[in-house]
């Protein structure tokens, strides 16, 4: 048996070139979504799990299979956030007056699948999100499972 200790299945680390590899693509996000008048924003990597039973749907895959979801103190069901758009929502529905709201973040999540080739159980996305806006010439665009290729010797 290893004393080493691995990362758990469907994770991995991300250091020397892959993480400036990563930096930089963050990096180009953001300068890319200012200049299209997106405000960078954080939202929570834990999240009530009734989040998504409303804006993913209670029977879809994410969250019947593949949500990590726990009972906290007092009872209260929360998730790690198995994607962005939902924690956008959450942000808007509460501080949205009117007007266009223009979105952008990242940032790790987690989904509860069999790791495979090119899937993992932490990834990280990028998400623009344009509320407010009726246009057809508006492109919102999301990124999802943004993996940083991994050199293997």
């Amino acid at each position: 048996m290893s004393k080493n200790i691995l990362p758990v299945k469907g994770t991995h680390d991300i250091f020397g070139s892959e993480i400036d590899k990563f930096n930089y693509i963050i990096e180009k996000f953001y300068q890319i979504s200012l200049k299209f008048n997106f405000k960078p924003i954080l939202t929570p990597v834990i999240e009530h799990q009734e989040l998504f039973f409303r804006s993913v749907g209670e029977f879809t895959d994410i969250v019947s299979k593949e949500m990590y979801s726990f009972v906290d103190k007092g009872d209260t069901k929360i998730c790690l956030r198995p994607e962005a758009t939902s924690g956008l929502a959450r942000f808007a529905a509460s501080n949205y007056q009117s007007g266009q709201l223009k979105l952008s973040t990242h940032g790790p999540m987690f989904r509860r699948e069999r790791p495979q080739k090119g899937r993992y159980r932490q990834f990280h996305q990028i998400n623009i999100e344009n509320i407010g806006d009726k246009s057809i010439l508006v492109v919102n665009m999301t990124c999802d499972n943004m993996v940083i290729k991994r050199n293997r010797s």
